[in-house]
């Protein structure tokens, strides 16, 4: 009776879990849909107003320059690629041949947004596998250093938050990104843009999740590794509980 008490126990435990990992993604999936798209790497925005509150993903086509850190000030460059956002390089046409993990790029967005729009926020991912962001020549955000070999690039995989005080309606957006220590390169993820309370609220609630889920697996494993001292439990059933693929 004791061991089926805690069998029952047990798949209470692992399937709460899991209705939060579906949880998770449904959530990711809902928040992560842009509800604007680029075209031809510009982005107008001019009718949203960040003061109301919410947040566009900077999602769309891109323009891009393969193998190439354009002038962020500069207005005379090559005709631009275009690629998707978000989304890898690996498999860009380049040259008669697919781009493939290593290599470096810029991308660049052009942005309307509302005549007098106050401070702005942005919610910058990781990016394969080091990147500078400019906005209208300025730099406001780097993660690592980029390079054009393995051995100029210093890689950083981290999430983080930049602000912007725009004096236009009209922004710049280039992003120098290298990859030459992943599998996959690009800028796999979106940026988030809004007004600076909500892209801290964002932050903060990803946090909040992040803790949430690490006090749940952390629960777990003392709960399991405690009663399997004293109780026979089938291996294949106790890793079976900490299987999570993160969204």
């Amino acid at each position: 009776m004791r061991k089926l008490k805690l069998d029952r126990l047990l798949a209470i435990t692992c399937l709460v879990l899991m209705v939060y990992i579906i949880y998770s993604f449904v959530f990711d999936s809902l928040s992560n849909r842009p509800t604007k798209e680029a075209e031809k790497g510009f982005l107008d925005l001019h009718d949203l107003d960040f003061a109301q509150g919410g947040a566009v993903f900077l999602a769309g086509n891109w323009a891009f320059y393969p193998f190439a850190f354009i002038d962020p000030l500069s207005k005379q460059e090559p005709a631009p690629s275009y690629i998707d956002v978000p989304a890898l390089w690996n498999n860009l046409a380049y040259d008669g041949k697919l781009m493939g993990a290593d290599g470096y790029g810029s991308y660049r967005l052009k942005i309307r947004l509302a005549e007098n729009t106050g401070q702005i926020g942005l919610k910058l991912p990781d990016m394969s596998s080091s990147y500078r962001l400019y906005i209208n020549g300025e730099l406001v955000a780097q993660n690592g250093r980029t390079g054009t070999s393995k051995e100029e690039e210093i890689p950083q995989w981290k999430p983080g938050v930049a602000f912007y005080n725009p004096t236009t309606p009209e922004l710049d957006l280039v992003v120098h990104i290298s990859n030459f220590h992943h599998a996959k390169g690009g800028m796999w993820k979106g940026i988030l843009i809004g007004n600076k309370d909500d892209i801290l609220k964002y932050r903060e609630v990803n946090l909040m999740r992040s803790y949430i889920l690490f006090g749940i697996l952390s629960i777990m494993a003392i709960f399991l590794l405690s009663f399997s001292l004293i109780e026979k439990i089938s291996p294949v059933f106790l890793s079976g509980c900490f299987v999570y693929f993160p969204p």
